[in-house]
C-alpha cells in the first residue's frame, strides 16, 4: 500500500502520469519544430513530468536506484527550464535553455520508460540491461536515442532562434 492505495493502482497511476508527460513533451518538441504555437502546454507537460518523478520516488526501495538517480537529475533540470518558460518567456538565451530543458527533460524521462520496459516485460528481459546498464542492446538502443535526440535539439534551436520574431 502507497498513500492508502493498493501498489497496483499506485504503479498504474504512476505509469499513466509518466507517459502523459512523455506523450505532452513528444507535442511541445514537434510544435517547437514545426514553427507552431506551443500555447500552455510546455506547463503541462512539466508538471506531468515532475508528478511522475516525484511519484517514481514514492514506490518502497531500500537503496537509491539509477532511475532515482535520473529523476533528481530530471528535477535539477526542471529547477532552470521552467523559470526559462514561465518566468522569462522564453526570451533571449531564455530560449535555448528552454528547449535544451525540455528536450533534456523528455530524454530523460524516455531513458527511464525504456529501461523500465526492458526489465518487466518477459519477452524483452533477455535485452535488459544490467545492473550496470553496460549490456550491447540496451547501450545501442540508448546511443541511438541520445543520438536522435541531440539532433532534434539542435534542430530546435535552429528552428526557435528563427521564429524568434513569433510569439511561440
Amino acid at each position: 500500500m502507497v498513500l492508502s492505495i493498493s501498489a497496483e493502482t499506485y504503479t498504474f497511476l504512476h505509469v499513466m502520469i509518466g507517459l502523459v508527460g512523455i506523450g505532452l513533451g513528444l507535442v511541445v518538441m514537434f510544435r517547437i519544430l514545426t514553427g507552431r504555437r506551443l500555447y500552455r502546454l510546455p506547463p503541462l507537460f512539466f508538471v506531468a513530468t515532475l508528478t511522475a518523478i516525484l511519484t517514481g520516488f514514492g514506490f518502497p526501495q531500500t537503496c537509491l536506484l539509477p532511475t532515482h538517480i535520473i529523476g533528481i537529475l530530471s528535477i535539477v533540470v526542471l529547477a532552470v527550464t521552467i523559470p526559462a518558460c514561465c518566468v522569462f518567456h522564453r526570451e533571449g538565451v531564455w530560449r535555448d535553455v528552454f528547449v535544451i530543458g525540455s528536450a533534456t527533460t523528455l530524454y530523460l524521462s524516455i531513458f527511464v520508460f525504456l529501461m523500465k520496459v526492458l526489465l518487466k516485460f518477459p519477452a524483452l528481459h533477455a535485452l535488459a540491461p544490467t545492473q550496470r546498464q553496460k549490456c550491447p542492446p540496451f547501450l545501442i538502443s540508448q546511443f541511438i536515442i541520445l543520438a536522435l535526440f541531440v539532433a532534434v535539439t539542435n534542430l530546435a534551436i535552429k528552428k526557435f532562434h528563427s521564429d524568434s520574431g513569433h510569439t511561440i
